[in-house]
């Protein structure tokens, strides 16, 4: 600090998440999980997370032949982590295909 001054400061400020995520630009990541079906079925579920500024701005699920379909979830405006998108992935797993439908109002 004394050769440096305000070093101590740069070095906060860079290591900062608003430094390192929130000028982020706007992203989207999108996965796909397979869904338990009737026999010889698994159809594929795609989940798209728009990222801004390094929060979460809006989840969709995109099913085949269909629009997207925006999911209400108490994640938006937060901070995309990895772990996070991952839960929701593993918490859609153990869906059925007719479980889905029926939440979806299909």
């Amino acid at each position: 600090e004394k050769w440096f001054p305000g070093l101590n400061e740069l070095r906060e400020n860079f290591a900062s998440w608003d430094w390192r995520f929130g000028k982020t630009p706007r992203f989207s990541v999108q996965k796909s999980i397979v869904l338990k079906g009737q026999e010889g079925q698994q159809p594929e579920l795609k989940i798209r997370v728009d990222v801004e500024k390094g929060l979460m701005q809006e989840i969709s699920l995109i099913v085949p032949g269909q629009e997207p379909i925006p999911v209400v979830s108490n994640v938006v405006g937060q901070p995309y982590l990895e772990d996070c998108f991952n839960g929701i992935l593993e918490a859609m797993k153990g869906a059925s295909t007719e479980n889905m439908k029926h939440a979806m109002g299909l």
